[in-house]
């Protein structure tokens, strides 16, 4: 199980951008940690793992949390993904999204990070 490890402030802020039921979805299958500093989720798991989550909403769930000053680790790495855009390019060069995914999240991202569900 993935381990979201967050801040009440950062946790209070994905929850006014993000649709309610995709991330109550979200923190079905993720384990949240409250702690007063860290903002950090080791992504891996949660991309790789088969659920009832589309691929394209966990990363824009991913991307929501970057986009509140989360920080990911990546295929065992801490990447610095200053803004969704560049996990997004990780992600598509590295085959996680195919190439419609990729331009979804390119048209359907709102500039103030709210998550649109795919339809």
């Amino acid at each position: 199980m993935s381990e979201l490890i967050v801040t009440q402030e950062k946790l209070l802020r994905m929850r006014k951008l993000c649709n309610a039921k995709l991330l109550n979805d979200v923190f079905d299958v993720v384990r949240v940690i409250y702690t007063q500093e860290s903002n950090y989720w080791n992504v891996t798991t949660f991309l790789h793992n088969e659920n009832a989550i589309s691929l394209i909403d966990r990363v824009q769930v991913v991307s929501l949390f970057i986009f509140v000053g989360g920080r990911v680790d990546l295929d065992s790495n801490m990447h610095n993904f200053v803004d969704w855009q560049y996990l997004w390019n990780y992600m598509h060069e590295h085959r996680y999204i195919s190439d419609n995914d990729y331009e979804f999240l390119n048209n359907h991202w709102m500039v103030n990070g709210r998550v649109e569900r795919k339809q």
